[in-house]
């Protein structure tokens, strides 16, 4: 299991350990925080999102709910959460092989 908390540099951290994600495809858990994509890279919430999902299941681990649609999920984050939009979210492998 894998913990990631980096305040919106989540992208480069997935991005290193790609090769250990797709060799021993870990639960992870990380932070989910649109402002700080945003500034290194506008639309990257949602592209970020977009990665997860290709071999992952998000949960929502505050709402305890899937994530289902990734734009309207991002908008509600920032509409529940005005002062400090972002939530943790719990990455379950799609496929355990």
């Amino acid at each position: 299991m894998i913990k990631i908390d980096v305040e919106g540099h989540e992208p480069l951290v997935f991005e290193g350990m790609k090769r250990i994600i797709k060799k021993h495809k870990p639960l992870i858990i990380t932070e989910f925080l649109p402002v700080g994509l945003n500034k290194i890279k506008r639309g990257q919430d949602i592209e970020f999102l977009e990665m997860l999902s290709k071999d992952y299941e998000l949960i929502d681990i505050e709402e305890n709910k899937r994530v289902r649609d990734l734009k309207e999920y991002v908008k509600e984050i920032k509409r529940m959460k005005k002062e400090a939009p972002s939530s943790d979210l719990f990455l379950v492998p799609k496929n355990i092989n």
